[in-house]
């Protein structure tokens, strides 16, 4: 494969790295229930492709062309730091919902052990208690 047409499949690695990046920024920061482990499946797998894209480029430019092409792969370096600096801002989505997930589950703790501390109080008969205010 030549340097054109790695540079056609890395630029569609980066663009569909850089789309999947971007929706699930994008429903991290809505009010939706994240699918954590689909989201990092599918970041892993489109990374991978990325990498082996630009590993492939490397080693064909350096057997084919020497140090020809160092300006070609130059220009990805820029795009590389903005991926990096994209999955930083998804990593701190994840870890405020992961944050606001525990306090939920926190409240709801709470709530049942209030819930069974009343069910206790109420003696131990299962009948419900009735207070007649009749006269």
């Amino acid at each position: 494969m030549n340097i054109k047409q790695n540079s056609i499949v890395i630029e569609d690695s980066f663009k569909n790295y850089e789309k999947i990046q971007s929706l699930h920024l994008k429903i991290l920061r809505s009010n939706s229930v994240p699918d954590l482990e689909l989201m990092t499946i599918e970041r892993e797998k489109l990374f991978l492709i990325l990498k082996n894209s630009l590993d492939d480029m490397m080693e064909n430019a350096g057997l084919n062309h020497g140090t020809d092409c160092v300006d070609e792969l130059g220009k990805y370096e820029n795009r590389l730091n903005l991926i990096m600096k994209l999955d930083d801002e998804i990593s701190i989505e994840i870890k405020k919902y992961q944050k606001e997930l525990k306090g939920h589950l926190n409240r709801m703790k709470k709530g049942k052990d209030a819930m069974n501390g009343y069910k206790n109080a109420g003696g131990s008969t299962s009948k419900p208690y009735v207070l007649s205010m009749n006269r």
